[in-house]
């Protein structure tokens, strides 16, 4: 097995594709915030200024304070946590477009195994098609650990050069945040792997991630909820059952402010989808691999 995994491994850092979707995923985020900066640093101009009553937020080292006017000493402007230019509420919808390129990336990466008879010589040689899915795997948590990582530190640097009021508070929070992500791309990246098993093809996981975040998956889900309410007359939300679908409600909800608690509450739910479509998609890409002739 250690084998397989070593050779998937090798495979994928001499593939330009896993290059190529790292930079381009960064500089599409530092793009978009550089696009964006004069209209952040507009609003958060327009928060500090105005006059707010103290309010109990958290400082750099994730305690609470509590703050009126400015605080020289923790260096968060009063008002609400959501108008604290902090990495979380400032780079979070940036960070976030990492599922993109690994979609692509991993479409790219599983749909050249079956280019050329690559799949059939090398599946002729291994005894147990389980190992695949494992050297997978690796190469979707080396991956998922790289493209996020990379995209952060680009686009906090950035932050801290562009917006005025960028402050490194509320740490604890957005590292919260970024291991959620990291389980999230994980579980996304374990799915396009088994999409393009499935299909043999690249394409429907180069369109599911392209089509991700947009408004047609948006009316699918509210078409999806609304239908399952009423029959099961109570709320139903189909991306709390989706690691891909979740994605976003996770990126939004960590933009609302609630704090290293709810924050680690979502957490939670980001670990537990994750491992369920670990063990449901590698379960099932190792049937495909068996079941299919390759």
């Amino acid at each position: 097995m250690m084998n397989v995994i070593r050779m998937e491994i090798y495979r994928m850092f001499h593939s330009v594709s896993f290059y190529t979707t790292i930079l381009l995923c960064a500089a599409m985020a530092g793009v978009l915030l550089l696009s964006q900066s004069n209209s952040i640093n507009k609003y958060y101009d327009s928060a500090s200024s105005q006059e707010t009553a103290g309010v109990t937020v958290k400082d750099k080292k994730g305690g609470d304070v509590y703050v009126a006017g400015n605080d020289d000493e923790t260096g968060i402007a009063a008002g609400d946590a959501v108008n604290i230019a902090s990495p979380g509420n400032v780079c979070d919808s940036y960070i976030t477009s990492a599922h993109l390129f690994e979609g692509i990336f991993m479409a790219l990466f599983v749909g050249s195994f079956y280019a050329g008879g690559y799949c059939k010589n090398v599946l002729g040689k291994v005894r147990r098609k389980g190992y695949f899915q494992a050297a997978r795997l690796a190469c979707v948590t080396i991956y998922a650990a790289m493209i996020l990582a990379f995209t952060t530190v680009v686009t906090v640097a950035l932050a801290a050069l562009l917006i005025h009021a960028f402050t490194f508070a509320n740490m604890g929070e957005f590292a919260l945040f970024l291991l959620g992500e990291y389980l999230l791309l994980v579980a996304c990246g374990t799915m396009f792997c088994f999409f393009t098993d499935l299909f043999r093809s690249k394409i429907p996981s180069l369109v599911y991630a392209v089509l991700l975040g947009t408004t047609l998956v948006l009316l699918i889900e509210t078409v999806i909820n609304n239908t399952a309410e009423k029959l099961l007359h109570k709320e139903f939300f189909i991306q709390h059952y989706l690691p891909s679908l979740y994605a976003s409600d996770y990126r939004y909800g960590s933009l609302l402010g609630g704090g290293v608690e709810d924050v680690s509450k979502m957490l939670i739910h980001a670990a537990v989808l994750s491992i369920c479509a670990l063990v449901v998609y590698n379960g099932l890409g190792a049937l495909a691999l068996s079941q299919k002739d390759v």
